[in-house]
């Protein structure tokens, strides 16, 4: 298991989007580094666990809320996969409060391809389609 590099295949153009995914990508690998540690702190896990839902479900409404302004065709759609992994993150959570004491790569893996993969293609769609509602909004094509 990895940590994401931020790059260009992960800029949408939207630069609060973008701001908000570097703070994901930065803090899923904080969570990277911790749990590689030789004995992982479960208060350590934990908080970063918290600091990422809290601040995944801030960017998801955002995220929401812009696609209502402009009338993104596939809101539905993108509000399920943000569903699905505000589930997942709550799991992680719960197991923590349940007394598991570290991630599995497993889990990580998907934490990572789930990130990567729906900023890349699902985020990367919003932007644009953003980016051309400003566009007609202001009369220019």
């Amino acid at each position: 298991m990895g940590t994401i590099i931020w790059g260009s295949c992960l800029e949408t153009g939207n630069e609060e989007i973008d701001e908000q995914h570097r703070t994901l990508v930065a803090t899923f690998n904080r969570l990277c580094a911790a749990v590689d540690r030789e004995a992982p702190r479960i208060e350590e896990l934990e908080g970063i666990l918290n600091f990422l839902r809290d601040f995944t479900l801030v960017h998801f409404q955002r995220e929401q809320e812009l696609m209502v302004q402009c009338g993104y065709p596939l809101e539905a759609e993108h509000r399920r996969l943000h569903s699905e992994l505000a589930e997942q993150i709550e799991a992680l959570l719960d197991a923590f409060h349940q007394g598991a004491t570290t991630l599995s790569p497993v889990t990580l893996d998907y934490l990572d391809d789930w990130l990567s993969r729906h900023i890349r293609e699902e985020d990367v769609r919003l932007a644009d389609f953003l980016k051309q509602a400003q566009a007609q909004a202001r009369g220019t094509s």
